[in-house]
């Protein structure tokens, strides 16, 4: 006992060697057993086919399924199948209305479940609002209206269909009758201006912070002369000679670009401010300012699929007439107001001489205004010089 107390550890380990051992004697006459009956099974096997038993030979009748074709009621039709919508009839989906929305919307759905927009009512072989397959600028379904224009071909948007000297693209832009001579944008869509030489002012707007409902208690923010001032509605901006006479909030939330279901507020407020005795000057935030007196140099392009014909009407102050031609259309009269970055505001005169509508002005930008095929010598050709 003394020896079995002293060595237990290696009794345990014989008596597991042994038991291995006759596990492996088991398995080894196991597989004997095992390979003489698969041996026998191979060899009676290979004695029926020396013995050339006789196979019954398949019917060529039997694979003749041009019957089973010509009867159309064994197609699988999805109109009728009541498990329609699943792998063989997939859901049909449209992109979000809100282009800022990168979600794909079943086609029956009136509203977008991720960011709320309504859809509106899609039916089968409508055209989807806002698709645009050429990318020229025209929505398909308004192509699809004209027979001289094909959603396919990007080009027909630089076409003038009704010689009125105006592209299909500026008259859809524009709202006017891209058939009709007599419907036309007005003259002034065509200015651009190339230069501006003004002074900017010693102030910027940089933050507008609210307290409350009441306006006049708010506080505003600005730079004047690199140092940071505050100012409230009605009161001079400290450190300045400026007098903070109007506020224009405007705080909107709009869909997050990158994040599903997530805000993104924009702040477009603007102020504007006014030294005694001098003109107002509107200021958005963080938005540089100029002084009155600015020059703008103007250009009137006459055909967006020849830049050479482009005019350049010169350098121009606030107050300068502008008379603009553009073949058998009527001479349309602008007045020039101001500059506000990034256009410039000119005011057109109706044919009595009363003041009309306003327009913006952007800057002449070739891969905007002009044709692809002409804008590949718009450097080698450059503008007419100034008078």
């Amino acid at each position: 006992m003394e020896f079995l107390k002293r060595h237990y550890e290696k009794v345990v380990l014989g008596l597991f060697l042994v038991a291995m051992l006759g596990l492996c004697v088991l398995v080894w006459r196991n597989l004997g057993a095992t390979d003489a009956k698969v041996t026998g099974a191979t060899g009676s096997l290979g004695s029926d086919f020396q013995r050339k038993r006789p196979f019954t030979p398949l019917d060529p009748a039997a694979l003749d399924n041009s019957a089973l074709l010509a009867d159309k009621s064994h197609f699988w039709n999805p109109a009728t199948d009541p498990t329609a919508g699943g792998l063989f009839d997939p859901y049909r989906y449209i992109r979000c209305a809100n282009a800022a929305c990168a979600y794909l919307v079943p086609i029956e759905y009136a509203i977008c479940p991720d960011c709320g927009t309504p859809q509106g009512e899609e039916k089968a072989g409508t055209i989807p609002a806002g698709l645009d397959s050429d990318g020229d600028g025209i929505p398909d379904e308004v192509e699809a209206k004209h027979a001289f224009l094909d959603p396919q071909n990007p080009e027909d948007a630089w076409g003038d269909s009704d010689n009125d000297g105006f592209t299909n693209l500026e008259e859809y832009k524009a709202g006017t009758d891209l058939a009709l001579a007599t419907s036309r944008p007005p003259l002034a869509s065509r200015l651009r201006w190339l230069h501006i030489r003004q002074t900017p002012l010693d102030i910027v707007f940089r933050k507008m912070m609210r307290t409350g409902e009441n306006v006049e208690n708010w506080q505003f923010q600005f730079e004047v002369g690199g140092k940071t001032r505050w100012g409230q509605l009605g009161q001079m901006i400290e450190g300045s000679d400026y007098k903070l006479v109007e506020v224009k909030p405007n705080v909107r939330e709009v869909p997050h670009p990158t994040i599903r279901g997530a805000k993104l507020t924009i702040d477009q407020s603007a102020v504007v401010v006014q030294k005694e005795g001098e003109e107002s000057h509107p200021l958005g935030i963080n938005q540089v300012a100029f002084a009155a007196g600015s020059l703008v140099d103007f250009a009137f392009i006459r055909n967006p699929a020849d830049p050479s014909q482009t005019e350049r009407l010169g350098e121009l102050k606030a107050g300068s007439r502008i008379d603009l031609r553009l073949g058998s259309a009527p001479v349309e009269t602008v007045v020039v107001k101001g500059v506000e970055p990034p256009t410039v505001i000119v005011q057109t005169l109706k044919a009595d001489g009363t003041p009309g509508p306003e327009a913006r002005i952007p800057r002449l930008d070739p891969a905007r205004d002009y044709r692809a095929a002409a804008r590949r010598g718009i450097f080698t050709n450059p503008l007419p010089a100034m008078p």
